[in-house]
């Protein structure tokens, strides 16, 4: 049995600074400005014996990290990482989360149509979202912290068994993430794109795409209605930004 603990404080991060458009790609450059904590610990546990001519040997490893940004510099408190530019910042959040609209299911019927918020696009069938500022409008100040990719919880489990001549190992593992991002879902748009454009595509590839949506529209949409005239990706505003609907939970 072993068990480690850390808690860590780094400082100085390499950190890409904003800079405005007109100054080009020659604009990029890094500097030491963001600093972080990060702490969890790491176990394991093994058990070795036989009986007879039969051996085997179990290992248990499990591993909890979880890291939060703690400061950043005044310039891009607001911007860097995902913040929204005004009041809302990745400090106090771990590094690499998510922000965007958080949703509340589909607009179902006329009574949930018309509920007297104002959003971009609504109507039956579409996605409805939380109006996180209580203003009844649903704009940039109900975007919110969704969640990180990074993994909380690892963990393996390797068994190994012999006998005589022969042996046998098996091994497993696992993780646990806040969200992952579903990049089919996120990209769907794209993809209808390229099969209407794309010349060069083999009818296989084109096959495999269109099931792809098939497949995306029964998950994401859960509607026909939404899925009937335009892509899950809209393209207003509001619709291009990140959304929970583009994320699922991230056991395995």
């Amino acid at each position: 049995l072993t068990f480690d603990w850390f808690n860590k404080d780094t400082d100085d991060m390499l950190i890409d600074r904003p800079y405005i458009g007109v100054i080009g790609e020659g604009g990029t450059y890094a500097y030491n400005g963001a600093s972080m904590n990060t702490r969890g610990f790491e176990t394991m546990i093994s058990w070795r014996d036989h009986v007879g001519d039969f051996r085997y040997e179990v290992s248990l490893n499990l591993a909890r990290a979880t890291n939060m940004i703690t400061s950043l510099p005044e310039d891009i408190y607001y911007t860097w990482g995902g913040g929204n530019g005004v009041d809302k910042s990745i400090v106090g959040q771990p590094l690499g989360s998510w922000f965007g609209y958080v949703t509340d299911g589909l607009f179902r019927t006329e009574g949930e149509l018309y509920n007297g918020i104002e959003q971009t696009g609504k109507g039956l069938g579409r996605i409805r979202y939380k109006d996180l500022y209580e203003d009844n409008v649903i704009n940039d100040k109900d975007r919110d912290w969704l969640g990180s990719s990074t993994p909380k919880i690892q963990g393996g489990l390797n068994i190994s068994m012999a006998y005589k001549g022969f042996d046998l190992s098996l091994f497993f593992n696992g993780m646990v993430r806040d969200l992952i991002l579903n990049s089919n879902s996120a990209t769907k748009g794209y993809i209808t794109k390229k099969i209407v454009n794309d010349k060069t595509l083999k009818v296989s590839e084109v096959k495999n795409m269109l099931e792809m949506l098939i497949h995306l529209r029964n998950i994401c949409c859960h509607n026909l209605l939404e899925a009937s005239n335009k892509s899950c990706y809209e393209k207003k505003n509001i619709m291009r930004s990140w959304t929970i609907k583009f994320f699922f939970y991230g056991l395995f």
